[in-house]
């Protein structure tokens, strides 16, 4: 999967707040003649994705429903017959891997949430890095490894983890 772009949006009815998300990615153009299996003839399209009512307009509110929104389309991708068929599974962390980009409307709030989404794509990125590099040591070299950790480094990160 190419990347994508997140974007959101609220308005009010009847004093309920609704928050709308949409997503831009690359899409087959399904134009006679054009080899959709070439990513390089794809084209960026905006998706809708979901309106629903917002509790808050805090950040972190805002981070919550995007790691929630992530949740459901992962699960929904993972459950379906086009999971089946490309033999694969979706992890909610996958979105925030592809995640490239956000648009928001209000500047104090997008900067705050994007701050959320950083941290968030971080901590993943660390984790994918961290077992790379155990899965290339041979049992022999993670065991002398682990064998030079003190006992403050390991409380330090048994602390972190908590």
């Amino acid at each position: 999967m190419l990347g994508f772009g997140e974007s959101s949006d609220g308005t009010t009815d009847r004093k309920v707040t609704y928050k709308s998300h949409h997503i831009t990615l690359a899409c087959p153009t399904y134009l006679p003649d054009v080899d959709d299996s070439d990513q390089s003839t794809w084209k960026n399209q905006t998706r809708f994705v979901v309106v629903e009512p917002a509790l808050d307009h805090k950040a972190k509110t805002q981070f919550e429903g995007t790691k929630n929104l992530a949740t459901k389309i992962s699960s929904a991708y993972s459950n379906s017959p086009l999971a089946l068929w490309d033999n694969m599974k979706m992890e909610t962390d996958n979105w925030i891997r592809k995640e490239e980009y956000q648009n928001m409307d209000h500047a104090s709030d997008g900067k705050k949430k994007l701050a959320l989404c950083a941290a968030w794509k971080e901590e993943v990125v660390t984790e994918d890095v961290g077992q790379q590099a155990l899965e290339a040591l041979d049992s022999g070299q993670f065991l002398g490894a682990l064998s030079l950790l003190t006992e403050e480094e390991i409380r330090s990160a048994h602390t972190q983890a908590v």
